[in-house]
């Protein structure tokens, strides 16, 4: 099953007009999640095994895919489709509505998960994630792992957005006479459809992190494009995946 989810990736990625880079996207991100064999046994576990990254930390491979491909197929660095932090004086960052606003929005998103793990007998199909929080299990989280699962949530949703919201939103952009509808439900649909073998997974998964995407879309498009408010609620997301409902949904089948 899970090849059949690949080979519909990658062929949706081909159906795409020939110049876009996401054509290409995916095969070469597994080219670079080949580097543990290339280093064999001195290869670090923690990296071949990158938890929630994926194996040979395949989303880091993902940003780095999209970067190469973009700088040697667009010609350079110059117009890259990833700003962090916008530019404009007087940023939306610093306005309290703003962050009144992610609050919410974290609020009802942790709520949905919490919903979704309660009515569900899955524990999500993640199993970097698994291999993470095993050893938690039964116990209180110390400070040192609630700042691991922070760290990895952070590094998480920043791979996330800088592929998703970043670079794939730029190709559907560029690839619909730029229109920005189309760009946001483009990549909020490859956004959802990667996730049927996430927290949460399934077709309900899909469903959900499909609006979940579309949203933090917006959200960007809200900072003029820039994804520092998209990774900060996209950490927060993570983080309590990470921490509480993978862990509650191990020890229930423990």
């Amino acid at each position: 099953m899970r090849a059949l989810f690949e080979v519909g990736l990658s062929a949706a990625l081909f159906a795409l007009p020939p110049h876009s880079i996401l054509a290409w996207w995916r095969p070469l991100t597994l080219v670079l999640r080949m580097w543990p064999r290339l280093l064999g046994r001195f290869a670090p576990s923690s990296l071949v095994h990158g938890g929630p990254l994926g194996d040979g930390c395949g989303k880091i491979c993902e940003v780095a895919a999209a970067y190469i491909l973009w700088i040697f197929l667009r010609g350079g660095t110059s117009e890259l489709p990833v700003v962090i932090w916008p530019s404009q004086e007087g940023s939306i960052i610093s306005s309290t509505y703003t962050w009144l606003l992610v609050g919410v929005f974290c609020v009802l998103t942790n709520g949905v998960l919490k919903l979704w793990s309660f009515y569900t007998c899955k524990r999500g199909d993640h199993e970097g994630v698994h291999d993470v929080i095993h050893s938690s299990i039964g116990r209180c989280l110390s400070w040192q792992e609630h700042g691991k699962l922070m760290l990895l949530a952070m590094l998480n949703a920043t791979c996330e957005e800088i592929s998703s919201r970043g670079f794939w939103k730029a190709e559907f952009f560029r690839c619909s006479s730029e229109s920005l509808w189309y760009a946001n439900l483009g990549q909020a649909v490859t956004f959802g459809w990667w996730h049927y073998y996430g927290i949460p997974s399934g077709w309900t998964g899909v469903g959900l992190t499909f609006v979940y995407g579309g949203i933090l879309g917006m959200l960007q498009d809200y900072c003029h494009g820039a994804l520092f408010i998209p990774i900060a609620a996209h950490t927060v997301a993570d983080y309590f995946i990470f921490a509480v409902i993978a862990r509650q949904k191990i020890a229930k089948e423990s």
